[in-house]
């Protein structure tokens, strides 16, 4: 039975929250919300383009033109809504929420899709909002994200789709390390078998073998937009991330290396190949979750049944596929790829939507794929935690947004991360404590003795 607003108000007497729901309740308050579906938004605005929507809430040309060029998003003004991107739409979502007049600011989800130049740009605009005196709620499974805005957290626990519990607030860092070491100390309560270790990789002993897929002076040409990819491979019982900006080509490459887009050069693969896009739709699938992943592979419960259960996929195989979460959704389909018979398994966002522990077990399944198999992976995300985690080693991506792109070698992660940060001139550091890596505060002192080091990932 659910409560009518009186009946909260009643419940948290004596408490803040009691002020708080009175002031909600009296409409005494003003809230500016960031859902974490943003296609809602395109539903209702679809027609209407960014700026006609942008005017609507500045107060003078000046303040639109500074938000434009902040943002950098001077280019796609002048679209429709239903025309970007998701993650453009993210960011255009998030811009709006923030210039909306409001006492207190709700952001569930904010860095789907966004690469790290993107969420720091996004995290310094919070920051900013902070110091002049802005109320901000975050929602995010992006741990480095959380670590570098917060001051403190809630860590939320329970069982899926029966109960969810709210701690009592934590400083950030000691909420993070209460989190992935599963006890929270101040309710004397342990929410987790076993701790989350995210700096020990299983399988390091496993010898990389021989190469699965290589490629050679590759070049791709669509609307506008180049792609260059001199040589690299990858190789047996390899796993290789991708990082780098929005718009730079790495969906492309992986396209090419699936076979589903033509290119110029030589992409040498003699292997078979499971593919898992960064977008899809589910909407109109009316089968079920036992279904979909069968067609894939209708032997899966034979071998894969503990990780029916650790994905959370066990209790879901009588669902339809399109009554699914986006969380859900991402994990069914991550799944079914893994299962399926192949030599290499390409994986574009595979972290999407999901919450930080099926994160971490998703990157575990991988592992356990690839080097108790024998297989390669390449795998394209933005979670730094995770990429670095996931990965054996890892290819960057640069060039400008949009218009050229250039796929780097793959290299050791730290080389990697060193080298895409230093583009961006971002800094970042692992907690001492649990090990998450934190953006620097642009300009701190953190920032420029690394910066004189040459040590943007450390």
């Amino acid at each position: 039975k659910s409560l009518d607003e009186k009946e909260i108000i009643k419940r948290f007497r004596g408490s803040e929250l009691q002020k708080y729901f009175e002031r909600l309740h009296y409409k005494d308050i003003k809230i500016s919300y960031k859902p974490q579906n943003i296609y809602v938004f395109v539903k209702l605005y679809g027609e209407k383009k960014v700026i006609e929507i942008l005017e609507s809430l500045v107060k003078s040309k000046e303040e639109l033109s500074n938000i434009l060029k902040e943002f950098n998003i001077e280019n796609i003004a002048e679209r429709k809504i239903k025309e970007l991107s998701g993650g453009e739409l993210q960011k255009i979502l998030f811009i709006i929420t923030s210039l909306k007049e409001h006492d207190l600011l709700l952001i569930d989800e904010v860095t789907n899709y966004l690469d790290i130049y993107e969420r720091v740009k996004i995290s310094s605009h919070l920051l900013e909002m902070k110091e002049k005196g802005d109320t901000i709620v975050i929602i995010d499974h992006d741990l480095s994200f959380i670590n570098s805005l917060a001051d403190i957290v809630h860590v939320v626990y329970g069982v899926q789709k029966a109960y969810g519990v709210f701690s009592s607030p934590i400083g950030a860092s000691d909420g993070i390390n209460q989190y992935l070491s599963g006890f929270i100390r101040k309710e004397n309560l342990k929410i987790r078998d076993k701790a989350i270790k995210l700096d020990v990789k299983p399988y390091t002993d496993k010898k990389i073998g021989k190469d699965i897929v290589s490629w050679k002076k590759v070049y791709i040409k669509l609307d506008g937009f180049e792609l260059m990819a001199d040589e690299g491979s990858i190789r047996e019982r390899e796993i290789v991330g991708v990082i780098g900006r929005n718009g730079i080509g790495k969906s492309t490459f992986a396209k090419a290396l699936a076979g589903e887009i033509k290119y110029e050069g030589e992409i040498s693969k003699e292997c078979s190949i499971s593919y898992k896009p960064q977008y899809f739709d589910f909407s109109d699938l009316e089968i079920t979750v036992h279904e979909f992943i069968s067609r894939f592979n209708p032997e899966y419960k034979k071998d894969y049944n503990e990780y029916l259960v650790r994905l959370g996929l066990a209790d879901l195989l009588d669902h339809r596929v399109n009554s699914l979460s986006g969380g859900e959704a991402q994990t069914l389909y991550c799944f079914s790829v893994l299962v399926k018979d192949a030599d290499l398994y390409i994986l574009d966002e595979p972290f999407a939507f999901l919450d930080i522990e099926q994160r971490i077990n998703m990157a575990k399944f991988i592992r356990d794929i690839i080097k108790l198999k024998d297989k390669a992976a390449l795998v394209i995300d933005h979670d730094v935690v995770l990429v670095d985690y996931v990965s054996d080693s890892i290819i960057v991506f640069e060039g400008e947004p949009g218009k050229k792109g250039v796929v780097n070698k793959p290299v050791e992660n730290k080389i990697a991360f060193n080298k895409f940060l230093e583009t961006l001139d971002i800094t970042m550091r692992r907690d001492e404590k649990n090990r998450i890596p934190k953006i620097n505060k642009k300009d701190s002192y953190l920032d420029r003795l690394q910066k004189e080091r040459k040590e943007f990932y450390t």
